[in-house]
């Protein structure tokens, strides 16, 4: 099951209250509509957190305190909550300051696992000059509970630690899909590797093919009769905006470029 309207949490986008924003899918596309009443139990106002929907509910992990003029706060989250359209409620999942959650962060990424019913959450940073993490989290939304997934020798046993990296569900192979994000070294630390996390083992993949070093891009998974993973986007280690658009194949465990056939496509993203 998947949502046909996509959701947008609008205080990640400095809204002046927590409201939810849904953009159609009928044209024009760029149109947009708050749900009256949205800000009703949700989050407070944040941004960069990290967001992902498993069918019904948009799932939100985290972030950064922003006002609603747009300033941002040194105020950071591990809250996890959950926005049900059809009904219009907010649900928390896990409280703020849960000891068995990740620790307070932003720029995370996120996943929804369906064979596990789980939300995985990995990496991010403490503050924008803090701690940048390695660690991989899963949330079980049948038990409501926290689970870490060792990563004691990152690079080796998982990931390493990065910021502005994107997860997705790929449905061939039954694993959760890492690419990319920023280490703590700057620009230059930019990643392009690929990791799949399956039940609680990450691997390292070296496709054949694969997009350049980026962080702050798009990535989601596409149901059939696609059953793949579209990746758009980001910055590269010059800071330069890219606007290439690839999608992950499970089946033969690489990326392809893909061409687009209109002009639509964005300009830049990143």
């Amino acid at each position: 099951m998947r949502i046909q309207t996509p959701l947008i949490l609008s205080a990640l986008t400095v809204s002046a209250l927590a409201q939810t924003t849904v953009y159609s899918n009928a044209a024009p596309r760029a149109t947009a509509s708050i749900i009256a009443n949205s800000d009703v139990g949700a989050p407070s106002l944040r941004m960069w957190g990290a967001t992902t929907t498993d069918g019904t509910s948009l799932i939100t992990f985290g972030g950064r305190l922003v006002s609603s003029a747009g300033t941002a706060g040194s105020t950071y989250y591990n809250g996890l909550d959950a926005y049900n359209p059809l009904t219009n409620t907010w649900t928390n999942l896990s409280a703020e300051g849960d000891g068995t959650a990740p620790s307070t962060r932003f720029r995370s990424a996120i996943a929804y696992d369906p064979t596990a019913n789980r939300v995985v959450v990995f990496g991010g940073r403490a503050t924008p000059t803090g701690t940048v993490y390695s660690d991989t989290y899963a949330y079980d939304l049948t038990a409501g509970t926290w689970s870490n997934i060792p990563n004691p020798t990152p690079g080796t046993t998982g990931p390493t630690e990065r910021f502005d990296v994107e997860m997705a569900y790929d449905s061939v192979t039954d694993t959760i899909v890492l690419f990319g994000g920023q280490g703590p070294g700057g620009s230059t630390d930019r990643k392009n590797d690929t990791w799949l996390l399956s039940g609680t083992g990450w691997v390292q993949i070296t496709p054949a093919t694969s997009p350049s070093a980026r962080s702050i891009f798009a990535m989601t998974s596409r149901s059939a009769p696609y059953n793949d993973i579209v990746m758009f986007g980001g910055n590269d280690t010059t800071n330069t905006r890219q606007n290439d658009t690839w999608r992950w194949d499970g089946g033969t465990a690489n990326w392809v470029q893909i061409t687009p056939i209109n002009s639509t496509v964005p300009v830049a993203f990143g």
